[in-house]
């Protein structure tokens, strides 16, 4: 089964989803390319979108649906699990905010 098969059995809601965020990865880098200051970062961004494709399509091939869509989550909530750990405070974990170098 393919990947655009298996994309077809879930639910309206997941498939709008998986839609924004293949708009979100493949798309908006291309509007980098509109302005002359930000045309090499969107040629990069473009670059790595085609690859990121093309290591989910492998992935996807490889490992199934369901161990593909795994593997983000073990790589955030992992991290966040090392992180809580680390501190072994009483009060609740929270994840650093983007930019704060505290």
């Amino acid at each position: 089964m393919t990947m655009q098969e298996t994309l077809t059995l879930l639910p309206e809601w997941l498939i709008w989803w998986f839609n924004w965020l293949v708009f979100a990865v493949a798309v908006l880098p291309l509007a980098l390319l509109i302005w002359p200051q930000s045309r090499r970062v969107g040629v990069i961004a473009v670059l790595a979108s085609i690859l990121t494709g093309a290591a989910v399509y492998g992935m996807f091939r490889q490992m199934g649906y369901v161990k593909l869509l795994g593997l983000p989550h073990l790589l955030i909530w992992g991290r966040w699990r090392s992180i809580c750990s680390a501190n072994r405070q009483k009060t609740p974990c929270r994840l650093p905010r983007v930019g704060s170098f505290a």
